[in-house]
C-alpha cells in the first residue's frame, strides 16, 4: 500500500505545482460482464492448445475515488486520480476448466490510479471525452487448494483500459459514463489431473472484466483557470 501512495504522489505533483487544475470526488455504478478465455496443457508435455473453450456471467460494479484534472489548453487535458473499484457476477455458474469445475462467487477488488486524455469538445466545453489506462492493484487475497485438485490465483497487478463520456451540469457537478476493460487476467484458475477432450492434462482459466458505469463527479478544488 505504501507504495501506490508513492506511485500516486508522483503522478499528482505536477498538477499541484502548475496553475491550471481542478480536483474531482468520484463515483459509479454500473454492471459487470465477467468472461473467462481456457486453455489446455497436456501430461505430461504440458503441450499448449488454446480456443478451449470460453464462457460469461454478468453482474455488477461500483467505484469512488478523487481525481485530478490539468488543462493544457481549452480542449485538451490530463488526468490522473485513485480509485476503488470492486465488480462481482454472481448471477450465473461459470464453466471452469472445462465444466469439471463450476463457481458461483467471481470479484475483483482494486486500487485502481487511472491516466487518461481529456478532449473537450464545443464551443462552451460542457461536455468531456477520456480515454486512457489504468494500473490496478489487486486487494484479493490469493488461496491454494481452493478445490482439492485446483488452484485460485488473483493477479497482484495489472492493467485496464477505459473510455468515458460526461457533460458538466452546473459549475461543480457533472454526470457520466464509463467504460472499463480489463486488458489481462485479474484471476487465474488451474484444474489438475483433469481429463478433457483432447486428453489428460492442466486445464488453465483466465477471468476478464468489462465494465459499464454510470458515473458522478463534484468538484472539490481549483487552481487558476483561463478565462474563456
Amino acid at each position: 500500500m505504501k507504495r501506490i501512495f508513492i506511485i500516486l504522489a508522483l503522478l499528482l505533483f505536477p498538477f499541484w505545482a502548475l496553475a491550471q487544475w481542478s480536483a474531482y470526488v468520484t463515483g459509479g455504478i454500473g454492471s459487470a460482464y465477467e468472461a473467462i478465455s481456457e486453455s489446455v496443457f497436456r501430461v505430461p508435455q504440458y503441450t499448449y492448445v488454446d480456443g478451449y473453450s470460453r464462457s460469461v456471467a454478468y453482474g455488477y460494479t461500483f467505484q469512488g475515488g478523487l481525481e485530478i484534472e490539468y488543462s493544457i489548453s481549452s480542449r485538451f487535458g490530463l488526468a490522473t486520480g485513485l480509485d476503488y473499484t470492486f465488480s462481482h457476477s454472481p448471477g450465473a455458474d461459470l464453466n471452469v476448466a472445462g465444466g469439471s469445475l463450476r463457481t458461483k462467487w467471481h470479484a475483483e477488488q482494486a486500487i485502481e490510479i487511472p491516466i487518461s486524455l481529456l478532449l473537450l469538445p464545443g464551443r462552451r466545453h460542457l461536455s468531456t471525452i477520456k480515454l486512457g489506462l489504468s494500473s490496478n492493484f489487486s486487494l484479493m487475497y490469493n488461496t491454494l487448494g481452493v478445490y482439492g485438485s485446483g488452484m485460485l490465483w488473483y493477479n497482484n497487478y495489472f492493467w485496464g483500459a477505459h473510455l468515458g463520456y460526461s457533460r458538466r451540469l452546473d459549475d461543480r457537478l457533472r454526470l457520466g459514463i464509463l467504460l472499463n476493460q480489463n486488458l489481462n487476467w485479474y484471476m487465474e484458475e488451474l484444474s489438475f489431473k483433469t481429463m478433457t477432450g483432447v486428453g489428460y492434462g492442466v486445464i488453465r482459466a483466465r477471468h476478464y472484466y468489462t465494465n459499464l458505469m454510470v458515473t458522478v463527479s463534484y468538484r472539490l478544488l481549483e487552481g487558476r483557470r483561463e478565462k474563456k
